[in-house]
């Protein structure tokens, strides 16, 4: 998660800002943002780093006599690499070289940014098909639209020749930079001329569309914290909250790896009127603490707030939970987050590459660090200066024999530090419900939707038994690990579902799905219960 300099200006937030965020972040033009979990990241300047010592004194005198002597031919790059990658890998999981040439692909990521046309592809039957386009694209401009076919790419066929989706991303990003000629076919009116797409830099939606659970519950999922997370949410509170009503609010973070700190920040304010409310903290031993806090300008009043987590909540998304958590503003509902509670600097280097070290902890309001122990050190200790809150009682010992602290929420509640964020109610998922979240199921599922829901598509004639046949085959085509009676069980709640989607529009069909998922389940029966 990165941390910058400046706040972007709350009036910001009262642009004639519109349209729909699409749903998918990975377009294949292009690269898409990485899911590991994300830095919390201060930036400094050239002039405030500390001169570039790497290669100098012992190691640089190493190096002249390994090029001088050695028996073999070496490349001193490489070994200068592997030199510091060593070094590095004595401190904690998150200190790390970026070499020069993987360091703009590395701050495009952070900025929720790619380089691509615009469009997201997938594989039906043995078609590459778009999926969706994002809009302001290259792709958008020339008239790209779902459901089309893509024959060749540069002038190499990639339909009907039982290619992988894999295979013709890979051969998409060896692809020289410029544009890229696609050949199309269009359902119902057959092959399109040849379009060539110039590739661009272009902001990947990290806030996905919102939907009205109810009446008064919005929904909204934010799958990173990137450079407009915070500008894209408002759109949707504005639409969900402002306009229709809504009252209360279901925040999904699962899956969200983190990002930048500001943004998180920001996002947090809108849940917490009162000016001055501690959100987190960070310190260092040789970092001072630094305190951020609500600016209490809320926008659009929410009354009831769920946070849904997983194991790949983590970083800003866990800041997030913390403060709601710790504060007793809201529900945290799912699984333990990451538990990732470290800060780094990106400190620029001489050669063009950059320094991601570690300087401090953050602390949630109650003065807790849910950084998991990692092997060098023992990450569970407590603050030396809570925030708000006096030690609570200890847990059992957690990791590596350590005893876990606890500390005391807003209304008295105990909460532990080293071991992520715990939610308030957990989430148990039976194994169908496993088999569902497996990305190839998801896959499978997603491309029947589209195949079926193809105007004039054969797969609209075939009886629920023989598309659950069907479907059935997909699952094990796609390598989907089960036994036979769960895929056949999964067969059936899919085909189902792909049939039925065929009588409710785009939005409806969304919110059915998502009123099926457990996490979502678990929140709305906490919104009514808080």
């Amino acid at each position: 998660m990165t941390v910058r300099s400046s706040q972007r200006p709350s009036w910001l937030v009262w642009l004639p800002l519109g349209g729909a965020v699409l749903l998918t972040v990975g377009f294949l033009l292009g690269l898409g943002l990485q899911r590991q979990p994300g830095p919390l990241l201060r930036m400094v300047n050239d002039e405030e780093s500390a001169p570039n010592a790497l290669g100098v004194g012992s190691v640089e005198e190493i190096l002249r006599y390994i090029e001088a002597k050695y028996v073999d031919p070496i490349e001193r790059e490489e070994l200068v690499d592997d030199a510091i990658d060593g070094l590095l890998q004595q401190l904690d999981p998150y200190s790390a070289y970026i070499s020069p040439k993987d360091l703009e692909a590395h701050r495009a990521r952070l900025r929720g940014t790619v380089d691509g046309a615009g469009i997201e592809l997938g594989m039906i039957r043995d078609s590459v098909t778009v999926l969706s386009v994002l809009p302001g694209s290259p792709a958008a401009e020339a008239g790209v639209a779902a459901y089309d076919r893509v024959l060749r790419i540069a002038d190499t066929l990639v339909s009907g020749v039982n290619r992988d989706i894999d295979d013709v991303q890979a051969y998409l990003l060896a692809l020289p930079r410029g544009t890229v000629d696609l050949a199309l076919f269009r359902p119902g009116m057959g092959p399109l001329p040849q379009i060539s797409l110039p590739r661009r830099t272009l902001t990947l939606p990290t806030v996905g569309e919102g939907v009205l659970l109810a009446p008064d519950v919005a929904y909204v999922p934010v799958y990173q914290f990137a450079d407009s997370t915070y500008e894209q949410f408002m759109v949707q509170v504005e639409e969900l909250v402002g306009r229709r009503g809504a009252r209360h609010l279901v925040l999904d973070l699962r899956g969200n790896s983190g990002g930048y700190l500001q943004e998180a920040i920001q996002m947090l304010s809108q849940f917490f009127a009162d000016a001055g409310t501690l959100l987190v903290y960070t310190e260092g031993e040789h970092s001072a603490r630094k305190d951020y806090k609500a600016t209490g300008r809320v926008f659009f009043p929410i009354d009831r707030l769920v946070v849904l987590v997983d194991g790949r909540s983590a970083s800003a998304s866990e800041i997030v939970a913390g403060a709601v958590q710790d504060w007793d503003r809201g529900t945290i509902v799912g699984q333990t987050s990451f538990g990732k509670g470290l800060v780094q600097e990106m400190l620029p280097l001489k050669d063009r590459g950059a320094l991601h070290l570690t300087v401090s902890r953050y602390y949630t309001p109650s003065g807790r660090s849910i950084q998991r122990a990692y092997a060098s050190d023992d990450t569970t200790r407590a603050p030396r200066r809570p925030a708000f809150a006096k030690p609570g009682p200890t847990a059992p010992q957690g990791a590596a024999g350590l005893a876990v602290p606890g500390f005391v929420t807003a209304r008295g509640r105990t909460v532990y530090g080293g071991r992520g964020i715990e939610p308030d109610r957990v989430v148990t998922l039976d194994s169908l419900a496993l088999l569902r979240a497996n990305a190839a199921a998801r896959r499978v599922q997603r491309e029947l939707q589209l195949e079926h829901a193809e105007a004039g598509s054969p797969m609209q004639t075939l009886t629920l038994e023989r598309l659950r046949d069907e479907v059935s085959s997909r699952l094990l085509a796609a390598d989907v690990h089960s036994t036979p009676l769960q895929r056949e069980r999964l067969a059936a709640e899919l085909a189902s579902e792909v049939r039925a989607d065929l009588d409710v529009g785009p939005e409806q069909r969304r919110i059915r799905h998502l009123l099926k998922d457990p996490f979502v389940k678990v929140a709305l029966r906490a919104i009514r219960e808080q």
